[in-house]
């Protein structure tokens, strides 16, 4: 096999998972259920689930998938009764349903820009993004998903503070005297890009994703996300960690899910 993933994963697929099955036959039925979690650390999900993980029966296994800002919670089975087996799925997987149901955003496996697109669809909203520290990923993330041209109307990458002035409309005096990156700044910055791209909902994004270019008062991590919808405002400040693609992800999933829940 070569050692290319893209290369691998298409030959693994195409021509040697179907000779591994034929060689090899297996009577045994597979079935997944997910859930998506958002708010909840995958700690404080396990510790919440451990009677109910404690009782499943041995033909079930519950997996905890953290991705940035979510948590993919999976409850596989295995059986080579199928119908035994969907109907304890079924059973256990509305129980977990119940049980989860503060924190679950999907009981399909989605990310969170499937999650948003079904969402705007399902309410005829038009969404668009304005981002600085994000470098365009939040668009990229929605854009990632097909049927996004329903919803997406458009994206600026306001990465210095003469965009964000002069094509969003953001106050000089406000940048002056909070900083590009303050709650202010990014609430403007999504109003002005509905105002932009005459959309229902804007995203915004300013931050400092380092490794560089942190303040005592705003260290590396300090993102500010604004989502703007119809005359309504949702912002909050993040304090993230890690390398500068990781903070650009997780505040990309937390600028989703912030949209998510304004809707």
């Amino acid at each position: 096999m070569p050692g290319v993933p893209f290369e691998t994963i298409e030959m693994f697929e195409s021509a040697v998972f179907p000779r591994l099955r034929q060689k090899f036959e297996n009577h045994m039925s597979v079935t997944h259920l997910t859930l998506v979690i958002a708010g909840l650390s995958e700690s404080a999900l396990a510790t919440h689930l451990a009677d109910f993980e404690a009782s499943l029966p041995p033909e079930l296994h519950l997996a905890y998938l953290p991705q940035p800002g979510i948590i993919r919670l999976r409850l596989d089975g295995h059986s080579s009764d199928s119908s035994h087996l969907g109907d304890i799925v079924k059973e256990y997987g509305d129980r977990l349903r119940k049980l989860t149901s503060r924190w679950m955003i999907s009981d399909s496996d989605l990310t969170p820009a499937q999650i948003l697109i079904d969402h705007l669809r399902a309410h005829n909203l038009k969404v668009s993004t304005a981002e600085s520290c994000t470098g365009g990923n939040i668009a990229h993330q929605i854009t990632l998903v097909p049927g996004a041209s329903k919803v997406m109307s458009g994206g600026i990458v306001a990465y210095s503070n003469e965009v964000k002035i002069e094509v969003l409309g953001v106050d000089k005096i406000l940048i002056d005297r909070d900083g590009a990156v303050s709650i202010g700044v990014v609430e403007a910055m999504a109003v002005g890009v509905c105002r932009a791209t005459d959309s229902h909902m804007g995203i915004a994004t300013s931050g400092i994703a380092g490794p560089g270019g942190g303040t005592p008062q705003k260290p590396v991590g300090t993102v500010c996300v604004a989502v703007a919808l119809n005359g309504k405002i949702k912002s909050t400040t993040l304090h993230l960690s890690g390398s500068r693609e990781r903070i650009i992800d997780r505040a990309t999933s937390e600028a989703l899910l912030l949209a998510i829940s304004l809707i």
